[in-house]
């Protein structure tokens, strides 16, 4: 055999398999992202990258067919931000009749943006039922009903969720499936509790003080369905239920209701809430904000520094077998401002830098930073291409850079 035959035929299986230079076997891996050994994976290598919320990409034109999100998931590719976390849940009952009244051309608008993904080689997470308190309403029952398994409110989690996971399975821009946003933090509050705000749409007049109360069993059944009903098309794929982290008291929250206990859990309890919390899924999820002020009442477990607290919640993740996703992150503007109650920060570019910087350096596979572009922002909030005055996309570059250099 001459060694220019030799050459040609290395180059060839190159072209159709190499990664960084190598020869690699041919094995198949599944589409998108997917979790093995309690790590996040792409195309058989553990993924390491920061990627961004674009809230409304989709929402904002599903009811005037405005497309500039398009542009936005563009202007995120140009950045190199690998991955985009969304809603496909429009916020209040009344913004869904695009949904009811032409499911064709809703399902054909979000079509787009799925195409675009794929072609620009970007992921996507879309989150199915961002603001819990909707879905009750557009189904005519109350908030209690997310604890029936026969209610209306659970058959449209397992419809919604069966046509948005079978249309898009086989896609690999889909790099998971959300349920909601911040469900823990609205469930098993002591007391009178959260009772959540009515919406424009909401079928009641008034909030019903005892069956419009949130609780943890509907929270859980709600996640059980959502796993169960992707599992029967989907078996790869990350499931996230969306939430934060327990609150620092719910373990006494739930355990004292109706009296007001708002006493930190102890290490122990904080674990089993967690586990609790994320049970159907498998993966851990959590926020990056993390500035409760100077009182330690209010942090996990009085960890104060939140690169301390992701130190544990990812040993947690690891002992469990489930990686962690910080879902939201970022410096709040109001920070500069004189406090109520949180730790105020000259420069919020600090703050920016110390969550980027606990992401990091605890080898965080998966984060995502809040908010790119969204309409209703103000300028000081707003993060683009054309409107970024604290500089927060050339930290990603930055970051992702940092971050990058774990995966070789």
């Amino acid at each position: 055999m001459n060694d220019n035959f030799l050459y040609a035929v290395l180059m060839i299986i190159c072209l159709n398999g190499c990664n960084d230079g190598s020869i690699v076997d041919s094995k198949e891996y599944p589409v998108g992202m997917y979790v093995e050994n309690g790590r996040f994976m792409v195309e058989g290598k553990e993924f390491y990258g920061i990627g961004a919320n674009y809230f409304d990409m989709f929402l904002r034109g599903v009811s005037i067919d405005d497309d500039s999100g398009l542009t936005g998931m563009w202007e995120l590719k140009k950045v190199g931000v690998p991955f985009i976390r969304f809603s496909v849940s429009p916020y209040t009952p009344d913004s869904w009749k695009p949904y009811f009244d032409n499911k064709e051309a809703y399902f054909a608008f979000l079509d787009r943006f799925i195409g675009q993904a794929e072609r620009l080689n970007i992921g996507l997470i879309p989150c199915l039922f961002w603001h819990t308190p909707t879905f009750p309403d557009l189904n005519g029952e109350h908030q209690d009903q997310y604890a029936n398994p026969d209610s209306k409110t659970i058959a449209f989690i397992k419809t919604y969720t069966r046509e948005i996971v079978e249309r898009y399975k086989d896609s690999p821009a889909i790099w998971g499936w959300e349920f909601s946003n911040e469900f823990s933090l609205q469930i098993d509050i002591p007391g009178e509790g959260y009772i959540p705000a009515l919406l424009p749409g909401s079928p009641f007049p008034e909030r019903d003080k005892i069956r419009d109360k949130l609780s943890q069993e509907g929270m859980i059944l709600s996640f059980k369905i959502f796993t169960e009903t992707i599992r029967e098309i989907d078996k790869t794929r990350p499931i996230f239920s969306g939430n934060d982290s327990p609150r620092a008291s719910a373990y006494h929250n739930t355990n004292s209701n109706p009296y007001d206990d708002w006493t930190p859990d102890n290490e122990d309890q904080y674990r089993y809430m967690l586990e609790r919390y994320e049970s159907n899924v498998n993966t851990l999820t959590t926020r990056g904000y993390y500035n409760y002020g100077t009182n330690k009442r209010n942090y996990p477990m009085g960890l104060t520094d939140f690169s301390d607290f992701l130190k544990w919640l990812k040993t947690e993740g690891e002992r469990l077998g489930k990686p962690v996703f910080v879902g939201e992150f970022g410096g709040l503007p109001q920070w500069t401002e004189e406090s109520n109650g949180w730790i105020r920060y000259v420069d919020i570019r600090v703050a920016w830098r110390e969550r980027f910087d606990a992401v990091v350096d605890n080898r965080i596979q998966l984060s995502a930073f809040w908010n790119y572009d969204y309409l209703y922002s103000d300028n000081k909030e707003k993060i683009s291409l054309t409107n970024d005055p604290n500089g927060i996309l050339d930290m990603v570059i930055e970051y992702n850079n940092k971050l990058g250099r774990l995966m070789r």
